[in-house]
Order: structure tokens, then C-alpha cells, then sequence
């Protein structure tokens, strides 16, 4: 059975994504194996490492079952939490106390550093995968600076359209990887707008009972 890793440059492979885009790639997900794991040399242990890739490669299948752009949807899948591995010295990173007294990386700018991580790789993608927490019970970000990159009008409702698939592939690994029994029905029932997709990619087989591995 081939390793995440060989699935990763499978689909290196299969996109046709050039040597220069590829090592961006690989460097973030160094980070974020080194930054988020608990032990970088441990693959038990780098669950967020392997989180990326799985969702990268679902987001990938799905959009190529769809017929929409494979690599846009991959890059935002591959890089979507890169932000987590951001430093509380950083200035894009807001700081939060805990019942503790402690201070801790407020989670939910992730979004806002992976944005600013990716989009030198692909504007539309890392646009992608800041809003992808947006279609959750809680989504956020809610307010966004005015963006620089001017988007034709037919743009903007396809990176809504992009990032709605994309939470529904983090969604379901997160969910598969956790509870692999019941989980189809734990995400339809969070993800009730897409009800008819969800049943679509369980029967082509992109989604499954049992979590990817």
C-alpha cells in the first residue's frame, strides 16, 4: 500500500506541478510536521502533517470529479491549516488567555496566516483556504480587510463555491479519522446543504466508511 508521502508525489506527478511549486509545497508541510506534530520523526504522532495531505488529495478528487481545477483545489487542501504552525511572536497572530491564565494562539486566525502563507503560490487558492472555516456552525473569519488582488466578477462566487468543497473534505477527515463507524452519517448531518454531493462521492468512492490512510 503506497504511503501518504508517495501519494503526495503521485499527485505531483499527475497535476503536472512544476519542481518550484513543489518545493513550496514540501517546505510547508515541513512546517507544519515540525511546528504542529508531537514528534516530527514519529508518524503515529503527525496526525496534522497528514491531515494536509489527505485533504490536498480528497480536495483534488473531488474536483476532479466535478470538473473544476484540480490544482487550485489541491494546493488549497495541501497548505488549508499551514497557518496553525504560526509563532505567537508573529504579528498576524493573536494571542488568547486560557482558564490557566495562560496565553495560547487564538485558533481562529489560522485562516488569515494560511492565506498569507499560500498566496504567493496561488492567489485563488489561498483564498480558498481562508474561507473555508467560513460554512462551519461557528465559521470565521467573519470580517476581512479589503483584499488587494482584484478578482473578476464571475470569480469571486467560485471561491466560495471552491472553499464550500474544501470545509466539506476537511470536514470529512476529520470526522472519518476520528469515528470511521457512523461517520457518513455524522457528516450529513452537519453538512446538510450538501446532502446529494455527500452521497455522489461516497458512491464514487472518494469518500468512504473508513478514513483514507
Amino acid at each position: 500500500m503506497k504511503n501518504l508521502e508517495d501519494k503526495l508525489i503521485e499527485t505531483y506527478r499527475e497535476l503536472r506541478i512544476p519542481e518550484e511549486p513543489q518545493m513550496v509545497i514540501n517546505t510547508l508541510l515541513r512546517i507544519i510536521k515540525s511546528t504542529l506534530c508531537l514528534d516530527a520523526n514519529s508518524d503515529e504522532d503527525s496526525s496534522s502533517y497528514r491531515h494536509c495531505i489527505r485533504v490536498g488529495i480528497l480536495g483534488k478528487k473531488i474536483a476532479q470529479h466535478m470538473h473544476l481545477d484540480a490544482k487550485a483545489m489541491f494546493y488549497a487542501g495541501v497548505l488549508h491549516d499551514v497557518g496553525k504552525a504560526g509563532r505567537e511572536d508573529t504579528a498576524c497572530v493573536k494571542t488568547i488567555k486560557g482558564p490557566d491564565g495562560k496565553s495560547s494562539v487564538d485558533v481562529k486566525v489560522h485562516a488569515i496566516i494560511s492565506y498569507n502563507m499560500i498566496k504567493d503560490l496561488s492567489k485563488f487558492s489561498a483564498k480558498v483556504a481562508l474561507w473555508h472555516h467560513y460554512f462551519s456552525e461557528h465559521g470565521y473569519p467573519r470580517e476581512l480587510t479589503k483584499p488587494n488582488t482584484q478578482y473578476a466578477r464571475e470569480t469571486i462566487p467560485m471561491i466560495s463555491f471552491y472553499a464550500r468543497l474544501l470545509s466539506l473534505a476537511d470536514s470529512y477527515d476529520m470526522i472519518a479519522e476520528s469515528k470511521p463507524k457512523g461517520s457518513k452519517r455524522i457528516i450529513l448531518g452537519k453538512n446538510k446543504d450538501q446532502r446529494c454531493l455527500i452521497e455522489e462521492l461516497y458512491k464514487a468512492g472518494i469518500f468512504r466508511q473508513q478514513a483514507a490512510q
